[in-house]
């Protein structure tokens, strides 16, 4: 489509396209339709032609710049727009180009100069492109590991973005904030602690600094900040602040030593404050410097692929894993086998009851094989990963002598590390010991209690620790002066044990400490609730909270994923009339459910799914819901294949479901032979030989014959 004369420039220049860019008109329309037909060739063919002509054009410079680096070409986009931005310094969009290259080239250290120029001349121009790079950022830091300084980046871009991209960078910040995986008060909002100047000139610089952390300068801000440090070192808003900065600036230790200095300041005068300074600086410390916990890796090049299999099958310390198929089309790299590596012999021994964990085999390094494409992958690779140190070392030597030479170490792979989501210590906290498949839900459930208890009480309490000066935990036991630091390392036990996915008694931790847990607090105005950290939330008095309020903070309390918070709210919510009835109460009492089942609180789940079961009566498809709520129990009570209760629920399902339902047969044999249990439906022929076909039963359909139409059943724990 012709370009309009009398329309914008597309070249952003702000003049009309008959007075800026109309001598180029026919090749900008040629190459608008080779990239809308994704013809990159031909398109970057004119351009570089085009470029010989007008070097110094912004659309052509800016156009070919973004097929350099879509196409992985960043090295030659930098040396394109760095000549350019010499002769055109003020062009915001070739800005943002070349912060983006040189951000795929160096990471947010090595593109940060770029990133703030490209801030500065292209917030106005260019921000959808500024947008994108700032999204580019905050995913990169996210993936680092610098989950402050990501959210910030991708607030950022949502100022920059477009209507139709806030949206979808809104739902990118909610899985940030919802990932139970990186610790919880590390997502969320955080917010610049309010501090008052001494005197006009330095209200003037602190003005200046907290502009800058607005558009993203956030080193400059942190070092206008230390600068104000340098006489003001008693201020805890100041050291808050800085450390708050420095982790936006996706520094490593800075913003550690920051919280733990303001916490310091703040002990006498708001113990909450100081206690949530002191969690961050703690979290912050052992995710930095010795405390990670590192992945590392190392590749061979297999020689034939069904030997090696024959080799790893017969290992007495390996155990071949079961994977999904491959998807018939697409994802080439898709593996073909798996093997877990043990730290002993592994005889496929299933767990007891009672039993000692340290007799089961533990998982140390997990093997993957890839097999030949003919276009990625000329031979077949096998990927070995395991932590870095003895683990990674010991799997290597182990596989090594087992293929012999069947395999061929790819150097350049063992520099490949990633850093796990726990740190060394908390790493402890479950032992990755191996389970045979049938080994029951209630006795893996007890011996993950086990393993908890064992690691609290007797690894975490007398593990000296960086953040208590050296000294265990146990030693600390009644000293008044590192109330502080120890209060803050029991709640910061309990963070890693949620992202974890397991569940601590943190008020019996700090009993046994001899420390009190902290108060709930009150919300104390209205403008508050947007602004709570997740930490802060957890701590709320959720009693104090009208109806309204009680509303807007639920989904915020969902995405801290936290445990003790979660069941709170579900229980006040329950408790509110108002509130309860306008949400989904089946699925209220399906989540209290599991909560109960995590818990060993077995009344408590059976309580919960019978409430569901009177729930669903009240509902217009009551049969189906019915049906969901006593599937709901049968996945609960195979937990103990051993319970009473069990056969009398599958006569049950079998009497008012199976016979309406032939379909749910085949599903629950599959379930019920994978923890061992006989239907029984299989101990006599109860079902006759009626038809094993059919659809999902209504009321209103009667009949569910062969002939009925397909569909996906659901079931318990399907998604």
């Amino acid at each position: 489509m012709a370009i309009d004369p009398y329309s914008s420039c597309p070249c952003n220049s702000g003049k009309k396209h008959k007075f800026c860019c109309m001598d180029i008109s026919t090749e900008m329309e040629k190459i608008g339709q080779y990239l809308q037909n994704m013809q990159i060739k031909p398109a970057m063919k004119l351009l570089e032609k085009l470029y010989e002509e007008h070097p110094r054009r912004s659309w052509v410079v800016n156009n070919l710049a973004s097929i350099f680096i879509n196409t992985g070409r960043f090295e030659d986009a930098v040396g394109l727009l760095s000549d350019y931005i010499k002769v055109e310094p003020a062009d915001g969009g070739a800005r943002c180009l070349l912060a983006m290259s040189q951000f795929n080239l160096g990471g947010y250290e090595g593109a940060k100069k770029s990133i703030h120029q490209a801030i500065q001349k292209g917030a106005k121009s260019h921000p959808q492109i500024l947008s994108w790079l700032l999204t580019n950022v905050a995913e990169q830091l996210w993936n680092e590991s610098h989950e402050l300084a990501a959210r910030q980046h991708l607030a950022l871009a949502m100022r920059f973005a477009s209507d139709d991209a806030k949206q979808e960078l809104f739902m990118k910040m909610l899985e940030y904030e919802g990932d139970d995986a990186v610790p919880y008060p590390l997502r969320g909002v955080h917010m610049l602690e309010a501090y008052t100047p001494a005197g006009t000139e330095e209200e003037a610089e602190y003005r200046k600094t907290m502009q800058m952390s607005m558009f993203g300068f956030f080193e400059e801000a942190a070092s206008g900040v230390k600068k104000l440090l340098d006489h003001h070192q008693d201020s805890a808003a100041l050291w808050q602040n800085y450390a708050l900065l420095s982790a936006w600036d996706a520094r490593d230790e800075e913003p550690a030593r920051g919280f733990h200095e303001a916490a310091v300041r703040y002990r006498e005068s708001d113990e909450k404050k100081a206690l949530e300074c002191e969690v961050l600086s703690q979290i912050l410390q052992h995710r930095t410097g010795e405390e990670r916990s590192v992945v590392g890796a190392a590749v061979y090049s297999v020689e034939k692929l069904s030997k090696l299999l024959s080799v790893l099958d017969d290992h007495p310390r390996m155990n071949r894993l079961e994977l999904p198929p491959p998807p018939e089309t697409g994802h080439h790299h898709a593996p073909v086998a798996g093997y877990h590596v043990f730290d002993g012999d592994f005889n496929g021994q299933s767990y007891e009851a009672g039993q000692d964990l340290s007799t089961l085999p533990t998982i140390i390094a997990t093997i993957l094989l890839i097999d030949a494409d003919g276009d990625c992958h000329l031979h077949p690779e096998l990927t070995l990963t395991a932590r870095l140190g003895a683990n990674l070392q010991d799997a290597r030597i182990l596989l090594e002598a087992a293929a012999g030479d069947q395999l061929t170490i790819i150097p350049d792979s063992l520099n490949e590390q990633q850093t796990e989501d726990l740190p060394k210590l908390f790493g402890q906290i479950r032992r990755n010991v191996f389970y045979s498949p049938k080994t029951p839900g209630l006795v893996r459930l007890v011996a993950e209690r086990q393993q908890v208890d064992h690691f609290v009480n007797n690894i975490w309490m007398n593990t000296e620790q960086k953040a208590l000066n050296g000294k265990k935990p146990a030693d600390l036991v009644g000293v008044a002066e590192m109330k502080l630091e120890l209060t803050a390392a029991a709640i910061v036990l309990d963070v890693f044990a949620q992202s974890a996915g397991l569940i601590i008694d943190l008020r019996a931790v700090l009993e046994k400490l001899q420390l009190q847990a902290p108060e709930f607090s009150k919300l104390a105005d209205e403008s508050e609730i947007n602004s709570l950290s997740f930490l802060q939330l957890i701590q709320l008095d959720l009693t104090t909270l009208n109806d309204e309020q009680l509303s807007r903070l639920f989904k915020r309390a969902s995405l801290t994923r936290h445990h003790d918070l979660v069941k709170r709210m579900l229980l006040e919510t329950m408790n509110r009339p108002e509130v309860y009835n306008q949400v989904d109460q089946g699925q209220f009492l399906h989540q209290l459910a599991d909560m109960s089942r995590t818990e060993h609180d077995r009344e408590g789940t059976l309580a919960y799914i019978n409430k569901g079961k009177q729930w669903a009566k009240t509902q217009p498809k009551a049969f189906e819901a019915e049906m969901e709520w006593e599937l709901r129990e049968l996945v609960f009570r195979l937990d103990d294949p051993t319970d009473p209760e069990l056969q009398p629920l599958l006569e049950r399902i079998n009497a008012i479901y199976i016979r309406k339902l032939p379909r749910l047969k085949g599903y629950l044999d599959s379930l019920l032979t994978s923890v061992g249990v006989t239907a029984p439906w299989n101990q006599s022929d109860l079902l006759g030989t009626g038809s094993t076909g059919g659809g999902l039963w209504t009321p209103e359909g009667q009949t569910a014959g062969a002939g009925a139409g397909g569909g996906k059943l659901w079931l318990p724990g399907q998604d």
